[in-house]
């Protein structure tokens, strides 16, 4: 645990354990007045509070109000008090479960994207639903909003936040996974030029910039019989599950979410 001092105030960093402790207290107060697990923010519900790390100095504990009934929409992030410098001494005296549930951000280092029950979507297809309930069924969309969605008031940046969190830990999650079962490995040494037989299985097709015109060639992933991967770039119209004489320079080998790609450029196909 390490202390830095700001002035007359001091800030010091939590470690894992004091946030879990922490964490433990604001979940107990969150089962006691939401038994149910609804989402905070639907079907006419009021909202909840949020515990936020702030000051000039970053190190009040601060309570904000989430009103999700509030008339304007610009109305309805609330602050209503500085709790205290403690962690602890904070949530103490916000979870007395009784009131609104709890929202607990500590700060982005230690945003526990495993407590995110009470965001929702606040635009696009899901708006209104869980961001939690939107990954179980669909993560490329989760994928895709946290890569494109904006924030326009401080609830909609910390669902952005969650977005990031829940994308990076299912790239994690992927990437563990294909290192596991993915059998690939990099073929050719750097700048080697041979032809190989590969099956094209995915196609990205060419940026087109409506100023200037297309400006990149179509990506193609293939493999060979032995299940080793390759990525290239070119011009021709190849068929995905075609396959295909691919004449090429091994430009570099690169590992995508845990699965290993030997990279062909000046590339030449005939069809097999």
């Amino acid at each position: 645990m390490t202390t830095t001092a700001h002035n007359t105030r001091t800030f010091t960093a939590l470690t894992d354990a004091q946030i879990e402790a922490a964490q433990a207290i604001v979940d107990a107060h969150n089962a006691k007045v939401n038994p149910t697990g609804e989402p905070w923010c639907v079907n006419g519900r009021p909202g909840y509070y949020i515990i936020d790390l702030t000051g000039r100095k970053h190190c009040y504990y601060t309570l904000y109000r989430f009103n999700n009934l509030a008339i304007r929409h610009d109305k309805a992030y609330q602050y209503i008090c500085n709790l205290s410098l403690d962690l602890m001494e904070a949530v103490n005296k916000v979870c007395t479960r009784r009131g609104l549930p709890v929202m607990l951000d500590t700060g982005s280092g230690n945003f526990r994207p495993e407590h995110i029950e009470a965001l929702v979507f606040h635009i696009g297809r899901y708006k209104g639903q869980p961001i939690s309930d939107v990954y179980a069924e669909n993560p490329g969309y989760v994928v895709w909003a946290a890569n494109n969605m904006t924030a326009k008031n401080k609830n909609q940046q910390m669902t952005i936040e969650a977005l990031r969190h829940m994308r990076d830990a299912h790239f994690q999650m992927v990437t563990e996974e294909n290192k596991a079962t993915c059998t690939s490995t990099y073929q050719g040494l750097l700048k080697e030029r041979s032809t190989r037989q590969l099956t094209v299985y995915a196609v990205k097709q060419p940026v087109v910039d409506p100023v200037y015109g297309t400006i990149s060639k179509k990506r193609y992933r293939a493999q060979d019989a032995q299940g080793n991967l390759y990525q290239f770039y070119t011009n021709d119209d190849l068929v995905v599950d075609q396959a295909y004489s691919v004449t090429g320079t091994v430009r570099n080998h690169k590992e995508y979410l845990g699965k290993q790609y030997t990279c062909l450029n000046r590339v030449k196909t005939v069809a097999a």
